[in-house]
């Protein structure tokens, strides 16, 4: 796998693709929490219910952080990063269009289960991908693109709510931008 994914791109092309993947998923992440005052303004969810899909969140991505664990050792990793960016965005997608407590309360947990994919799944990536010194080093690097996906998606979904007008699309918007980095996750 290593030298058949080195041959197709550079390792370094590599290492940005998914960077920018794992980034986009914060993007995904915190748009609930951005778009919590309008939610409530508008009557959609009250603060309890906010509360809760938080809550089904943390539970959920950390039973799926175990189970992926397993997963991960089975699958290649990008099979496992293409298929947690397209649950992660079309959950968005979906909670977007269908914007009540009961749907999101189910995608919201699968967007937990998508999201706890994804960390193993860079992981091993690099470490397929370089060799052990290089892996560290690139792992190193590539934690910070926790701080990144959380600023991005701070300022990213602010932007769109303020843009639009609608909290709909801070659903929409950062979903189809996990559906389009999946392919490029793919190839790279």
């Amino acid at each position: 796998m290593q030298n058949q994914k080195n041959k197709v791109m550079g390792t370094g092309f590599i290492f940005i693709i998914t960077y920018l993947a794992y980034t986009s998923i914060y993007i995904s992440r915190l748009n609930l929490s951005i778009a919590t005052p309008e939610l409530t303004a508008g009557g959609i969810m009250n603060e309890a219910q906010i509360g809760l899909l938080g809550s089904i969140f943390s539970v959920v991505f950390a039973i799926g952080r175990l189970l992926n664990g397993v997963l991960n050792d089975k699958l290649t990793p990008w099979i496992m990063l293409c298929a947690g960016l397209i649950a992660v965005g079309l959950s968005n997608i979906v909670s977007g269009i269908f914007m009540s407590f009961a749907v999101m309360a189910v995608l919201w947990g699968i967007n937990a289960y998508a999201q706890s994919m994804l960390w193993g799944s860079v992981l091993r990536a690099m470490s397929s991908v370089y060799d052990p010194d290089k892996a560290s080093k690139r792992t190193a690097i590539m934690v910070s693109s926790v701080a990144v996906g959380n600023l991005l998606g701070i300022l990213v979904n602010t932007w769109i709510i303020s843009l639009t007008g609608k909290i709909e699309f801070a659903f929409i918007i950062p979903g189809a931008l996990n559906l389009i980095m999946c392919p490029l996750t793919f190839i790279a």
